[in-house]
């Protein structure tokens, strides 16, 4: 059986990715723009909290975290990287709570941001360092949510 068990509140995190983007000058949809940038910093990365609780994600404080960051003219690549670290730990969390809560040992995860190299890698490793088995399409195929419904039936039929 595939269930959603959670999810936002508020901004998904495609959403938190563009409107910063937009913010730092990258248009519409910002999310393989931010990832360049992200990919162009050097030194240090500032923190932006990320916002679980139990199941639900909220993305709107992050957001107001990172438009702080843009106004008080942090740079733009930091920015980036910032905004990538704080959706992959986020996901981590979210993930990391629902295995805990519900003993789920096998989770697919789909979706555009999926198919941010930085985002996948970090969730990939420390999921699967708690043991966690990630179903995961190519990164190439994660920016269409048809696909992920698509990869959702071919895994059912596998069981």
């Amino acid at each position: 059986v595939i269930e959603q068990i959670g999810g936002s509140v508020d901004l998904n995190a495609g959403q938190f990715i563009d409107r910063v983007g937009v913010a730092l000058g990258l248009g519409f949809p910002a999310g393989p723009k931010l990832e360049e940038l992200a990919a162009t910093c050097i030194g240090d990365v500032p923190t932006i909290p990320s916002v679980v609780r139990d199941l639900a994600i909220s993305f709107s404080g992050p957001e107001t975290g990172a438009q702080r960051l843009v106004a008080q003219g942090t740079s733009p690549p930091a920015v980036a990287a910032a905004v990538q670290a704080c959706v992959a730990r986020t996901v981590v969390k979210v993930l990391t709570n629902a295995t805990v809560r519900d003993n789920i040992k096998d989770v697919l995860i789909t979706g555009g941001v999926m198919s941010n190299a930085y985002i996948r890698e970090y969730v990939v490793d420390k999921l699967a360092r708690k043991g966690i088995k990630i179903y995961i399409p190519e990164a190439a195929y994660s920016a269409d949510n048809a696909v992920g419904v698509a990869y959702i039936a071919k895994i059912t039929a596998e069981r």
